[in-house]
């Protein structure tokens, strides 16, 4: 659920998520906006806070490209649905972790290019792709 502004048919603004829910291996997970004196975090469905779990932004000086959500495909041309995140940066800025992780792959996938996915458990993981390359880490390594 985001919070969007449209002026006239144009969406002129998309500043915040106030909810997202996404499964995977069978198991829903959730993650509320909770507001309280000028102040925003994000918990779990049992009130835990999300913010320890994951840094916001694992790109230093980044442009947001593309958020979360139904949008028109750059290669396609097609409305779809986009579950992620894209964020545009210089060839070879560096990329940090946004939580501690495992290694669950490190390599070359069919319309990501160079990937790396990370496991941060608890049924969390995050990839990383379209990178111009990749440190020498391995599958397993934290």
């Amino acid at each position: 659920v985001m919070d969007e502004t449209w002026r006239e048919g144009e969406k002129v603004d998309t500043s915040k998520i106030l909810a997202a829910t996404f499964t995977t291996g069978g198991k829903t997970y959730s993650g509320f906006r909770f507001d309280r004196n000028g102040k925003s975090e994000y918990y779990d469905i049992n009130g835990r806070s999300l913010k320890k779990s994951f840094i916001r932004m694992p790109i230093p000086f980044a442009r947001l490209s593309s958020t979360f959500g139904a949008r028109k495909h750059p290669v396609l041309g097609k409305m779809r649905m986009h579950k992620g995140v894209d964020y545009a940066a210089r060839t070879g800025t560096p990329i940090m972790a946004a939580g501690d992780a495992r290694v669950q792959f490190a390599g070359v996938q069919r319309g990501y290019g160079n990937v790396v996915i990370l496991d941060h458990g608890r049924g969390h993981t995050t990839l990383y792709g379209h990178m111009s390359r990749f440190a020498n880490i391995k599958t397993g390594q934290r």
